[in-house]
């Protein structure tokens, strides 16, 4: 997803005109208050007059619903009127609008034309957007060699996401030759000024030892920063670590609570450890009806690991009642995603159940296949 920034461009006083100059300091003042009826007032007739500036800010305002309701078409024509006039990153903001069809219809071949014309003028914020645009293939087609350039230049210029962007461009060997060590640089950049999917993805580097030495206490610490922001993943990875005890004490308490906030985002990965935690008893005593519980939305999901722990589960009756029926269908739906375990198990069930059970899970099966 092109990520949104509004670029806040700072005023420049004009020593020519001293009046007018005051008049702008004077709504720059409101605008820093929070006064925006004010600002807007104060802005307004220089906006009217050509004032890029001005009409930069108006366009801000109308845009963010800053003291009165968003009204992107406002922030539209005032982008337009401030690009017209020729400041950096109105182009971008307009690209910005057609991109997630604020006030207009998304149009994606549109953004990217006016995403180029600050890219070339060297916004990073324009050139990272346009490289992920060329490397989605949104409004144009897929170019993984112009998306590996621009995304370049926005990551040699500092920016974060590019920088993490880069990183990923370097893990998979895309428009590059694959090079873990140049990943990690560049994830380390893109971590240290703060972005979220960089510090997990260096946490992972520091925990496997790729191109840097194993480090459990650093992968700990990576993970812990992109958790605290919200990055579900990070989430996923720090309760493992607490779970293992792995650059920090071992704290299940801990380890619950962050795989509860990671299946609130939807992790699946989450939902099955934290099911497994219970059915081990981790937590205290072994509570079967809660890791049945949990084993079940994730196999309903079409995680395999777990369809394959609720097959066990429904073949030796714990949480629920014992059911060869319902493990052999769910046995069988992780097989099929090749899940090691359920292949083997599959094989044991096949010997225990009647013909009679197995008509019924294939039906159950046929069932699922119509529902997918």
């Amino acid at each position: 997803m092109i990520k949104t920034i509004l670029m806040m461009t700072a005023l420049h006083l004009s020593l020519a005109e001293p009046i007018q100059a005051q008049t702008i300091s004077d709504a720059q003042m409101a605008f820093n208050k929070k006064d925006y009826d004010t600002a807007l007032k104060l802005y307004q007739p220089f906006a009217e007059a050509g004032d890029s500036m001005a009409q930069h800010r108006m366009a801000l305002m109308y845009f963010n619903g800053l003291g009165r309701p968003k009204d992107f078409q406002q922030s539209l024509y005032w982008f337009s009127k401030a690009a017209d006039n020729g400041l950096l990153t109105a182009n971008y903001n307009i690209g910005l609008h057609y991109a997630n069809g604020y006030g207009v219809p998304v149009d994606h071949a549109k953004a990217i034309s006016y995403y180029l014309k600050d890219a070339e003028r060297g916004l990073a914020s324009a050139q990272s957007n346009l490289g992920q645009m060329y490397e989605n293939g949104q409004g144009t087609e897929i170019d993984i060699a112009k998306a590996l350039h621009w995304t370049r230049k926005a990551a040699e210029q500092g920016l974060a996401a590019a920088q993490h962007n880069l990183s990923t461009f370097y893990i998979n060997g895309k428009g590059v030759e694959k090079n873990l060590e140049q990943a990690a640089l560049w994830a380390s950049k893109a971590a240290q000024q703060g972005e979220a999917k960089a510090q997990n993805n260096l946490g992972n580097f520091y925990a496997d030892g790729i191109s840097v030495v194993k480090d459990d206490t650093q992968a700990f610490n990576w993970f812990s920063k992109a958790a605290d922001q919200g990055f579900v993943d990070a989430q996923t990875n720090l309760a493992g670590f607490y779970e293992l005890g792995r650059g920090t004490n071992k704290n299940i308490s801990q380890a619950i609570l962050w795989h509860r906030k990671a299946i609130q985002q939807g992790s699946l990965i989450s939902l099955h450890r934290l099911g497994a935690i219970y059915l081990d008893g981790r937590a205290g005593q072994k509570d079967f009806q809660q890791a049945f519980d949990l084993f079940n939305k994730a196999a309903n999901a079409g995680y395999a690991p777990s369809q394959t722990n609720l097959a066990t589960m429904y073949a030796r009756g714990e949480g629920v009642k014992s059911d060869l029926v319902k493990a052999y269908f769910w046995f069988t739906l992780a097989a099929q995603k090749n899940d090691a375990q359920a292949i083997e198990s599959l094989a044991i069930t096949e010997k225990l159940i009647t013909r009679t059970q197995r008509a019924q899970a294939q039906v159950l099966l046929n069932s699922s296949k119509k529902a997918n």
